[in-house]
């Protein structure tokens, strides 16, 4: 049955615009487009902090999106799946890791000398199939 489901992740300690960064990012790596709505089965329309849309989200034109919310600092994944669960599922798993990895790398940006007095010369984030491949560069 279609219908918008929201998903709690683990990931916490995240604002509004840590998320929006980071998706707009991952859009950028996976040719999605960045909105602030999505669309269920049936055209009912749900506003959400960031959505991405993406033709092979779904395999249709319908292009229904995923949302993102932050609720007290907390990552919420929202959208309707029906007819493409496996994908869906497999964008909230890569969605929560770029995400994560974004967290990693502010921390690390926000204390760049390293305890062995290495500086942090770069971050790397490199979307994979499921999750994310984060390489810090220290000189």
């Amino acid at each position: 049955m279609s219908h918008l489901t929201v998903y709690s992740t683990e990931l916490t300690g995240l604002s509004k615009q840590l998320l929006s960064q980071a998706l707009r990012d991952l859009a950028k790596e996976i040719g999605a487009t960045v909105t602030s709505q999505i669309v269920d089965y049936y055209g009912d329309r749900k506003t959400v902090d960031v959505a991405l849309h993406m033709k092979t989200l779904t395999g249709y034109s319908d292009n229904r999106g995923l949302g993102f919310n932050i609720k007290n600092g907390t990552l919420e994944i929202v959208g309707d799946n029906w007819g493409f669960e496996k994908e869906f599922d497999r964008m909230k798993d890569l969605v929560t890791s770029y995400v994560g990895a974004h967290k990693v790398a502010m921390i690390a940006r926000a204390s760049p000398v390293a305890a062995d007095g290495s500086v942090l010369r770069g971050v790397h984030i490199r979307p994979l199939k499921r999750t994310v491949q984060v390489m810090l560069e220290y000189v």
